[in-house]
């Protein structure tokens, strides 16, 4: 194989595969990119660790078909010291040479013929639009990092809706009918990065996303996701506050913490305020008090602890550019219902003292 292509373009669709690449020790070829180029000059990056691939392409002038596989990480830092602008790739035996300026790089290729064959899109595609796409991309921020935990590391999309959860939050937004799967979070949060807009399509073990930057294939996963639509409380009390408020006060009472910086943060919620707190016992105590339209809050008022990682991530969700956050709660120990933006979501508040 031989190609020429300019330096940000086989950075990028390197980079791409690089992502998707394996740590190869099991199976050393699946920590390489697998370089392709056709007779027409399409020239195509590919990494996988086999339940997740990742591929792009660029197009080049002249050269000649071929293809091979080289070590994913190193390939992509050569390419990312290298500031010619343009850069020749070339095959020699067991080695690949990459050329730039004076510069000559050369390295070990992995064995072809080991490359794994990738499964190829099936099922109906469906389009999906920038709103739509990037709702179910805040859905994914939800999913387990779990990795004993496999169904509730992937989002769900079920019956016109996509939901995540990692079982201390949830987070769920109406989609089109007719998807039908349990796709790994980390796919759909790899193929967002590679556009605004996609096309789904997805078979019987496998689901595809093809963006303008790219592809990414993944191995859907076999279980039961979480009945969690009774999970889903109906609140008889609410306070709307202003996001930017809320989260400029969260942020100065993150500051106070001992050693637990995942200590609760409460809400001191009384009619037409929202005092934000947070105590360290050995630090101190910051208070803030915010303007709020409340419903069926008491004169008592009431006080409910979070996790304030999961609630600021929440109130990003359902407010992405700002504005009124709306939070409906039962009590100080059932799921909270946040709500905006097209999505919703669930938190589980922190039993405080």
């Amino acid at each position: 194989m031989k190609a020429t292509a300019p330096t940000t373009e086989l950075r990028r669709i390197v980079g791409v595969a690089a992502r998707a690449a394996g740590k190869g020790i099991a199976r050393p070829v699946l920590g390489g990119a697998h370089l392709h180029l056709d007779d027409d000059g399409n020239l195509t990056a590919t990494g996988t660790d086999i339940d997740l691939t990742m591929s792009a392409r660029t197009t080049v002038d002249g050269g000649d078909p071929g293809a091979v596989v080289i070590p994913a990480a190193r390939l992509a830092a050569v390419l990312g010291k290298i500031k010619a602008d343009e850069i020749a790739l070339a095959t020699e035996d067991d080695e690949a040479i990459i050329t730039a300026g004076r510069t000559t790089v050369r390295l070990r290729c992995l064995p072809l013929e080991e490359w794994p064959r990738i499964a190829e899109p099936d099922g109906e595609p469906a389009d999906l639009d920038a709103e739509v796409w990037d709702r179910i991309a805040r859905v994914a921020i939800a999913a387990s990092a779990d990795v004993n935990r496999p169904t509730i590391q992937a989002v769900q999309f079920h019956d016109g809706q996509a939901a995540g959860t990692d079982s201390y939050r949830l987070h769920w937004t109406p989609i089109p009918d007719g998807l039908d799967a349990l796709v790994p979070g980390r796919a759909i949060t790899e193929a967002r990065r590679l556009g605004d807009t996609v096309t789904m399509a997805t078979g019987t073990n496998h689901a595809t996303f093809t963006a303008e930057g790219g592809i990414v294939t993944t191995r859907l996963v076999d279980g039961s996701f979480p009945k969690w639509g009774a999970l889903v409380p109906t609140t008889v009390a609410s306070v709307t506050v202003d996001r930017d408020e809320l989260l400029e006060a969260m942020g100065i009472a993150e500051v106070i913490h001992d050693d637990d910086a995942k200590a609760p943060i409460r809400l001191n919620i009384t009619p037409d305020q929202v005092e934000v707190t947070k105590t360290g016992a050995s630090v101190g105590q910051a208070a803030t008090t915010i303007d709020a339209t409340t419903d069926e809050v008491d004169t008592g008022g009431l006080v409910i602890g979070y996790n304030p990682t999961f609630l600021a991530q929440a109130v990003g969700v359902v407010a992405p550019d700002g504005g009124p956050v709306t939070i409906g709660f039962v009590d100080a120990t059932k799921p909270s219902r946040l709500a905006g933006a097209g999505i919703e979501t669930l938190v589980m508040p922190v039993r405080v003292t």
